[in-house]
Order: structure tokens, then sequence, then C-alpha cells
């Protein structure tokens, strides 16, 4: 279903008119109205499926959250092999991670450095008590100026 979902939104970003026939999903004839590019993002984990449509129709994936850098590589790996399949440049689609911050010291400052060469260009953050601001100026103040290039 939501490949099919992806494709019909793929078709009608690309410049219509679309005409999309599935199981759960069917336009026909179908207008992007202005037309403007809407990127697709599609997010979750799964190697066979999830990325496979990543790789044909999104602009964007986001993988869950891990601390672990290897979660992050293999999901990638398999994301370059799905898109290989399917002959698309694999630098072509954003990689972000949904990540929960669970402290501010430099062993978090460690573990986001190592996310990010694993692959990963841009973070959604969770944080452990949102409703307590004060991690997330922690955050903004001790971690994110180590972050910045």
């Amino acid at each position: 279903m939501l490949g099919e979902a992806a494709a019909v939104v793929r078709a009608l970003r690309d410049g219509g008119p679309a005409t999309v026939e599935g199981a759960s999903h069917r336009v026909r004839g179908a207008h992007n109205v202005p037309g403007a590019h809407v990127p697709l993002l599609i997010g979750g984990n799964g190697e066979r499926v999830l990325l496979r449509l990543v790789a044909e129709h999104a602009d964007a994936c986001n993988l869950t959250d891990s601390p672990d850098p290897a979660f992050y590589a293999r999901k990638l790996d398999a994301l370059r092999r799905h898109c290989d399949d399917v002959g698309r440049d694999e630098a072509e689609i954003l990689k972000t991670a949904t990540f929960t911050v669970t402290g501010d010291g430099p062993g978090l400052v460690d573990t986001l450095a190592a996310i990010v060469g694993a692959g990963i260009q841009y973070f959604i953050l969770y944080f452990e008590r949102p409703a307590e601001l004060e991690g997330m100026r922690r955050f903004a103040a001790g971690v994110m100026p180590l972050l910045r290039p």
C-alpha cells in the first residue's frame, strides 16, 4: 500500500497527468496543481521492502532511532544495493535519522559524529524530557557548536 501511495505522489510531482492503477490507490489523468515539487520522505527500517521503496520513489529516507553507527551503515548499504538494482544514483537521496537525545556530554558528540560518518546527513531530534527546556538549552549550547562544520 505504501508503494502505491509513493507511486501516486511521484507521478503527480513529476509533471503528470498521472495515472496509477494499484490495488489500494488509483488515479487517472490527475494533475498536481499548482505543480510544485514536494519532496517525498519515507521513514522506517525495513531493509527488503521499505528501503526498496525509498530507492524507487523517495527524495529522502528517515531511519529510526539507534545509537549504533553500524545500524545506519547496514541500512544505508541496503539502500545502495536497492539503488543499484533500480538504476538510481544513491546520492540523490537525502539520508536522515530520528535520534533521541538522552544526554549532552562528549559521548553524545562522539555518537552523533560516528552516525554522520556512517552516512546520515540530517537528524530529527527527540529529547528524553521535551517539556524540560533545560536539556535542549544544554544541547544547543554544548553539543551543536561541536557538530557544526
